[in-house]
This record gives C-alpha cells, structure tokens and sequence, in this order.
C-alpha cells in the first residue's frame, strides 16, 4: 500500500488495532503495535525489522525487543479479535469461515518450509515460503484469527533439517494436518466467532468445509518435480 492509501484508512484501522491496545501494559507498546502494522501494510521494498523501525522513527533495537518480548501477548491477541464478530451485526450469511494460503518468494535453503512450491503471488513455481491463514467474516467485520507455516513433506520427513531449524517433531499423516489440522480449525472457530450460539454455529457450517481441507493443503504448494 502506498502511504495515500494507508492515510485514507485512517481512523478504521486505528481503531482497528485499539481493539488489541489492552493486551499491553505500556501505551508505548501500543504505539510499537502501530508502527510496526503500519510498516507492514507500505510501500516499504523490505518489510523487515530495521526498515520498518527506521520509517516510523523508533529504535531498531527497541522494535526488534518489542517482537521479542511480546510473543506472549500473541495469544491475547488473537483470542481478542477473534471474539469481535460476537459484537458484530450478522447478515444472512451469518458467520462464514475463510481458509486462505499465501506464499512469499525466499532464497537460501535454512528457513523453516521454504523449497521450490507454487508461489501465488509470483504465479510460478519458486523458490518460497507458504503460510495458511484462517479468517471470519460476519457481516461487514473480517479478521484473522489464526495463521501457520505450511510445511512440505520434504521438510517433514528430514528430522536432522527440522532440529537444526528448531522446528519441533510431530507426526504427519495428511497435508491439511500440517497446516492447521481439523479440531484446530473446530475449536478455534467454535471458540471464537460462535460463542455457544446455535443459530450460527459455526462448528456446523465447517462441516460443509472440511472436506475441501486436503485439496486445499496440496493445492497451496506445487511440486517442483
């Protein structure tokens, strides 16, 4: 997004990420949280640490402590904005849920899932990265509430890879475990766009959904062979 653009947002996605402002003790951190959600959404070529810190005039070293020290908060976070579409004006369609993949080109060969895949955003296979998002949708309201890196089995099958690239040991039986697994997508989204609500379960909606999950998880990456 060019900085007009993210002007033109404005007090939406201010408000937006007020919504996350009592996860953190300090204002000073809420300010870090905007900054640094603002670098990630501009024109910015490299969207990393020091670039971002540089454009929102704040110490490097204090925007990288700021993602260090703060991952416990992710949860908190999560569970903050996936509890939203509750407060939320419901249309006929209800509570839908969205499972979406993204992939990132990325060198080298020692980031955790990268190898030669379908890369969407390039639309050809390359060498990237592919992470699996779960979002809700109610009405006018959309957010994320959930994200994991997909790994591909030749990842997952290489035990010494995975400990060298502190990726824990897990079973792998089906490639949609590998990117959230079944009851994770039930319990997060029972947990959170639901509420206990039986007239919109979403629980029950994603029975309709869940045996698309396989042809998802092998269509995101593509094979290089």
């Amino acid at each position: 997004m060019t900085p007009d653009q993210l002007r033109a947002l404005g007090n939406a996605f201010t408000g937006y990420l007020q919504l996350l402002a009592n996860c953190f003790v300090h204002d000073r951190t809420v300010r870090h949280l905007h900054g640094y959600c603002h670098g990630l959404l501009s024109d910015l070529p490299r969207k990393s640490i020091e670039p971002i810190a540089l454009a929102c005039g704040t110490a490097v070293r204090t925007l990288q402590e700021f993602l260090q020290d703060h991952l416990r908060v992710r949860d908190q976070c999560q569970q903050r904005l996936a509890q939203q579409p509750l407060f939320q004006v419901a249309d006929s369609l209800g509570t839908i849920g969205v499972i979406d993949e993204t992939s990132t080109a990325k060198k080298g060969t020692k980031t955790p899932g990268v190898r030669r895949q379908w890369c969407g955003s390039l639309g050809k296979i390359e060498n990237c990265l592919v992470t699996v998002h779960l979002a809700i949708v109610r009405g006018r309201f959309k957010t994320l509430v959930d994200a994991d890196l997909f790994l591909p089995k030749v990842w997952s099958e290489d035990r010494k890879r995975c400990q060298d690239a502190a990726i824990p040991v897990f079973g792998v039986d089906d490639a949609h475990d590998l990117v959230f697994g079944r009851d994770g997508i039930c319990r997060r989204a029972n947990g959170s766009a639901a509420g206990g609500k039986s007239g919109d379960h979403f629980g029950a909606s994603l029975s309709g959904v869940e045996p698309t999950l396989p042809n998802l998880a092998k269509a995101s990456p593509g094979e290089d062979g």
